[in-house]
């Protein structure tokens, strides 16, 4: 290797010491510039190049297809939520949003029936602010196909998460969600959650705080307890799977399912806790939902024990002792969620905001 000697100025060959110390050397560079401290400028400059590079390389993989307009509906609509990361900061919400902060709380396999007899938390909500009658979860009703679509607003062919399990290699969410959505105008994000595979809801440039808690929903409310009580402005996605493990474990409707109901429904009332401790319930809004309900062992069918879902709209911005008698969807969360902040719908998504749920917005700010 005279050539790479001469450029390093070196005189004697390049032994295996030697190889191996500029080896360390590189690495420690490397480890170096990528952990350094940076200043939230430069952190925000690498994030908007990261989503800008993301949209070029789907274009790159476009114009290479020889299509006459080259991109994919999905690819252009992908395209135009990165892209627009380079706004300033809040450029994208209306003066007229509903509310600054919402809660997105997913209790995993929760059927509806069960809710008055052994969810006092969750009937609270049911009693002071609004709710479906008939609520449905996507035909592919499993957990993570059906979360994809609650917080993108799609159906699983369009948000491509159609396994249920966590497979990195498989890549994420295919659709802008509301998570990305939030981070486009300025707004925090963060996700509390029971189980791992609930990871794909985010593409790689959405940076959202994340955080595991495990099969029991105390534990996911020990992560989440901090960081509610002093949220800032944006979303705030809680899943409990409580009553999904005991429903596979034991079946759904038996003692020990309605057991695990339970104590789903008391860490909903900690959270409701904490956010009345945090103040400006004016302009917060929870909504609680679940991915599916369920029957004997199982879940992942179109029929109605599996399908049928409840959704509650609670806090300032719901209206209060509403009954929502057209049939409410899943995909309807996210559509209702970027309402309620005053974000922009990305096109083509399939969900409708639950207007009759959420209080009518307030005049624009002048």
């Amino acid at each position: 290797m005279p050539g790479l000697r001469q450029s390093l100025g070196l005189r004697s060959p390049l032994g295996p010491r030697r190889i191996a110390a500029l080896v360390a050397l590189a690495c420690g560079l490397l480890l170096y510039l990528v952990f350094s401290p940076a200043s939230d400028a430069k952190r925000t400059k690498l994030v908007v190049q990261r989503r800008a590079d993301h949209a070029e390389a789907i274009t790159a993989r476009s114009a290479g297809a020889g299509a006459a307009d080259r991109a994919t509906p999905r690819e252009r609509t992908v395209i135009a939520e990165l892209s627009s990361a380079e706004r300033p900061a809040n450029a994208s919400r209306v003066a007229s949003a509903l509310a600054d902060l919402v809660v997105l709380m997913s209790v995993d396999g929760l059927r509806p029936d069960v809710i008055s007899e052994h969810a006092p938390h969750i009937q609270r909500m049911l009693r002071d602010g609004s709710s479906a009658v008939s609520a449905r979860t996507i035909s592919k009703s499993s957990t993570l196909p059906s979360h994809a679509s609650m917080v993108s607003g799609v159906d699983f062919p369009r948000h491509g998460l159609v396994f249920n399990a966590y497979r990195p290699e498989r890549g994420h969410i295919q659709f802008p969600t509301i998570f990305s959505a939030a981070q486009n105008a300025g707004l925090s994000t963060a996700l509390f959650v029971g189980k791992r595979k609930l990871r794909h809801l985010l593409d790689p440039v959405t940076e959202s705080h994340f955080e595991v808690g495990g099969v029991y929903c105390s534990r996911v409310n020990k992560l989440a307890m901090p960081y509610l009580e002093a949220a800032e402005p944006g979303v705030v996605f809680l899943h409990f799977s409580d009553p999904d493990g005991a429903g596979h474990l034991h079946g759904w409707m038996s003692p020990e399912y309605l057991q695990a109901v339970g104590r789903a429904d008391r860490c909903v009332g900690q959270v409701l806790a904490a956010l009345e401790r945090r103040g400006r319930l004016d302009r917060t809004l929870v909504i609680l939902t679940a991915d599916h309900g369920g029957h004997d062992h199982d879940h992942a069918t179109p029929i109605l024990p599996d399908t049928h879902i409840p959704w509650v709209a609670w806090g300032g911005p719901a209206n209060r002792h509403v009954r929502v008698h057209r049939r409410v969807f899943n995909t309807d969360t996210a559509a209702s969620i970027l309402y309620a902040l005053g974000l922009p719908m990305p096109s083509g998504i399939e969900g409708k905001p639950v207007l009759e749920a959420l209080a009518p917005a307030a005049p624009a700010r002048p």
